[in-house]
Parts: C-alpha cells; sequence; structure tokens
C-alpha cells in the first residue's frame, strides 16, 4: 500500500486518511525528497502536492527546519523502526506545532527507502497571543484524535480476525492501517502528558514561541518521561 513507486497510486492512498500524512523518498547520499502529500495535509496548511512533490527539506522550509526534519527521517531510516517527535514548522498558512510519527517503508531487499510520516498538529496564534489557547486547543484535539482511532482499531482488528475472506495482500494492509491508528493513539497520549507538563513550565507561554524555544523544551520533557 505505501510501497507503490507509482507516486500517483501512492498518494491516491495517502489521500484515504483524514489526517495530514506526507512520505519522503530516499536516495542514495542525497537528502530524502517528498513523494507524497495527502489532501488534509494541504487543506491544513497550505502545501501544495504539485509544486513539492520531488522537492528536498531544503526547498520547502527554512534551514534549521530542514536540518531537523532531515535528521528525523534519517534516524527513522537507521534505526528501521518508528519514532515520534515534536515539533514547531513554519508553512504557507503560518505557523503549526506538530506530534509527528515517522514509519519505514522497506524495499524487497529490507533496506529503507521511504518514511512514512502522520502528524496531530494546531496552527498557532500571533506569539503574544498563544499561551493559554494553545494549552487548550492542542488538549482538546489529543482527546478528539484518540477516539475515532480507537474505533478505527476495533473495526479493523475485527477485519484481521477473519482471514479466510481476504487475500493475504488485503490483510497485510489492514495490519499496516491498524498498527499506523494505534500508534496515532500512542502520540495522542504522549501529546497530552506533554502539554500537561508545558502548562507548569514557569516561563509564559508566549515567550516560548517568542524565543524559538518550544521545539527544544518538548524535547527536554520527553527526556525526562
Amino acid at each position: 500500500m505505501f510501497h507503490s513507486k507509482n507516486l500517483e497510486t501512492l498518494n491516491e492512498t495517502l489521500d484515504a486518511f483524514l489526517i495530514p500524512v506526507f512520505c519522503f523518498d530516499f536516495h542514495d547520499d542525497s537528502p530524502p525528497t517528498l513523494s507524497g502529500l495527502n489532501q488534509a495535509h494541504t487543506q491544513m496548511t497550505g502545501m501544495e502536492r504539485d509544486t513539492n512533490l520531488g522537492k528536498m527539506p531544503g526547498m520547502m522550509l527554512s534551514q534549521p527546519e530542514a536540518d531537523w526534519v532531515t535528521q528525523r527521517y534519517t534516524e527513522c531510516a537507521v534505526r528501521k523502526s518508528s519514532i515520534n517527535y515534536s515539533e514547531i514548522l513554519d508553512l504557507p498558512k503560518g505557523r503549526f506545532a506538530w506530534r509527528t510519527t515517522l514509519y519505514p517503508v522497506l524495499d524487497e531487499n529490507n533496506e529503507v527507502f521511504r518514511v512514512l510520516g502522520q502528524a496531530v498538529g494546531i496552527q498557532l496564534d500571533e506569539p503574544n497571543e498563544a499561551g493559554d489557547r494553545f494549552v487548550d486547543e492542542m488538549t482538546f484535539l489529543s482527546a478528539q484524535t484518540a477516539s475515532p482511532l480507537h474505533r478505527a482499531v476495533d473495526l479493523l482488528q475485527r477485519s484481521l480476525d477473519t482471514p479466510d475472506k481476504r487475500p493475504p495482500e488485503d490483510l497485510r494492509m489492514l495490519r499496516v492501517a491498524r498498527d499506523l491508528c494505534e500508534e496515532a493513539i500512542a502520540a495522542s497520549r504522549s501529546l497530552r502528558s506533554v502539554i500537561d507538563q508545558l502548562s507548569r513550565q514557569p516561563l509564559p507561554m508566549h515567550r516560548l514561541l517568542n524565543d524559538g524555544e518550544l521545539s527544544r523544551v518538548i524535547s527536554d520533557l520527553e527526556q525526562d518521561d
């Protein structure tokens, strides 16, 4: 499902997801390039798929942000396992705070040739207005996200419990979809934990946003968990 080298087919698959989803492909020693971006991502952030496919992170983000995401994609590929992290990125429609999960996609030689990412996030207000609204909206969003994902996992598991009625390829895709939902649920729980800790930080939230320190603080909090 996520292995297709045909980018049109890949993006049709990604468009079935109602949360922002994206893919980056690796090419030898070159930086990864965008291979997939779903409509939910475009509607939320203003990033257009047609004009950005094939671009490296440095062609779409500021250099510090591009370096940050490239390191995360590379980490996922080297580990050959999913990773979760928090970040703030400046995108066409403004500044967004994300809780992102990456998954490695392996080729026939068991090598990672692509990373698949899904993200939960919100658009931030102006720094001097973000404060409590940021905490409130992220808490609300994480709670709202978890409920339908739990229902999706239940439905997917029911389908997997009747394997005799489905071909092997369908079962494999169902397992991938189930695992994606379970990872998103875990990310939602982690997001709520981080937000709870952030709300108790002595430094005002607008200062964190204004000084560009929120990603660092979130990373420090996660390491303490």
